[in-house]
């Protein structure tokens, strides 16, 4: 009704402003959150979740215990809620949003429970929900009698068919999946504890047993994680959440160990952390490698342990993925062009290209110069206000754009010089042939 009436009906009555987008990211959270549960969760419309606990059940001792704990949590949040444990989301559906209170359903008692609601806990569209009253089929049994007697013709010709498809979904004759809000993750482990931990001892203790638990699974797979994600959930109802990479694939205890301590100094317990789960989204397969014999004049040595993928994955979780990599020529005259960046651990490339000397560091964009020439070479140049003199050169190397590539990179034709100034440094200088020559300099030679 509108807002004049209910306070006519109701005059101390708060009205609050709607606020859809903080609905939704706070339905957002609350769906995070839940994955403490099961990585299974899914968003059902404006106001509910649906969670896929097959499989998850006995880590909280039964269905009965988990739903008591959801709905114990939620309470302790603050947040109004009705929450129904059945053998389909539909069977959910309907009980939670129209039936007496929450509770469990167990398979053979779906359809006594679901017999007394009303048609429209079928999630039927509202005019075929009144239409489908008009016929004297009010309630969930009235189809079920229908269904029984075999008659589904009369509604089926005048609704279609979805009145019966929604009824065979709640019934378990249907497979209704559900889309989680992240993949499903097959490799995950988790560990709840009786008291929340909060120290830093107790963080790092857990992500260690975490991951021997995690590594002796992948193993039995024979297969490595290139990522895992480390989620904290606290009893205030946030999470904390932490996750690594890897060069390689990998089920080393104690490297992956080492790259998850440096990021669990930045995890917040708040008021303690009451479950931990860690998972393995991306895994791939460990090739057998040969390991070196024992040396006996090293006795500490690890034998067969690459040092170099460990530096790279310590690198690339400090500094990022994207900031760490290697550079190999591709075939191309244009220097903007001929090199590429590389993974680290990538195998070479198979191109065989031999190109004049290049300086060391390349500029990002070539920067203009003022030039002075001699016999139309160089003979001085400015740069960043400093002037210097040329006492030797080389060149010039004519570059032309790639005509066969067409417009994706405009250039004129080039001509570069090397030229070392009095001081000893040497610069990577070229001059655009176009119709007004100008010069620039594009890079430094070590």
């Amino acid at each position: 009704m509108g807002l004049a009436d209910a306070r006519a009906l109701v005059p101390g009555l708060h009205a609050v402003q709607a606020n859809p987008a903080g609905d939704v990211q706070a339905l957002s959270k609350l769906a995070e959150w839940c994955r403490r549960y099961t990585p299974m969760v899914a968003i059902d419309g404006l106001d509910g979740l649906f969670l896929d606990v097959t499989g998850c059940t006995h880590l909280f001792h039964g269905e009965t215990a988990m739903l008591a704990d959801l709905m114990r949590r939620l309470g302790n949040a603050g947040l109004s809620h009705r929450a129904v444990l059945a053998g389909t989301p539909a069977a959910a559906w309907a009980v939670a949003r129209f039936g007496a209170d929450a509770k469990v359903i167990e398979g053979q008692d779906t359809e006594a429970a679901l017999s007394p609601l009303p048609i429209a806990a079928l999630r039927l569209p509202r005019g075929m929900a009144s239409g489908l009253a008009r016929m004297g089929l009010r309630h969930v049994e009235d189809l079920l009698r229908l269904d029984r007697a075999s008659r589904r013709a009369p509604v089926a010709a005048r609704f279609g068919p979805i009145v019966w498809q929604r009824l065979d979904q709640a019934m378990g004759r249907l497979d209704e999946p559900i889309s989680p809000i992240q993949p499903t993750v097959p490799h995950r482990v988790q560990l709840a504890f009786a008291e929340p931990i909060s120290t830093a001892d107790d963080i790092g203790r857990t992500t260690h047993q975490l991951l021997m638990a995690l590594s002796s699974r992948l193993g039995r797979e024979n297969v490595g994680a290139r990522l895992i994600e480390l989620s904290f959930y606290r009893v205030d109802g946030a999470a904390e959440r932490v996750k690594i990479g890897t060069s390689q694939p990998s089920r080393d205890v104690d490297h992956l160990f080492r790259l998850f301590r440096e990021k669990l100094e930045g995890v917040d317990p708040g008021f303690g952390i009451d479950l931990a789960v860690m998972s393995a989204p991306v895994v791939e397969v460990i090739d057998d490698a040969q390991i070196d014999l024992p040396d006996n004049e090293r006795p500490g040595q690890q034998h067969g342990a690459s040092t170099l993928p460990e530096l790279i994955d310590r690198l690339s979780n400090r500094l990022g993925k994207e900031n760490v990599f290697r550079t190999e020529a591709r075939e191309s005259h244009v220097p903007e062009r001929a090199v590429v960046s590389a993974l680290p651990l990538s195998p070479p490339s198979e191109a065989r290209w031999r190109l004049p000397p290049r300086p060391t560091h390349l500029f990002a964009d070539p920067v203009p110069v003022e030039v002075t020439t001699e016999n139309d070479a160089p003979a001085t140049f400015r740069w960043r206000v400093h002037l210097y003199r040329i006492r030797a050169l080389e060149g010039p190397e004519h570059i032309g754009p790639e005509w066969w590539r067409g417009q994706t990179l405009a250039m004129t034709r080039r001509e570069y010089w090397r030229v070392e100034e009095e001081n000893g440094r040497r610069f990577w200088l070229y001059r655009a042939m176009g119709r007004n020559p100008s010069w620039f300099l594009h890079g430094e030679f070590a």
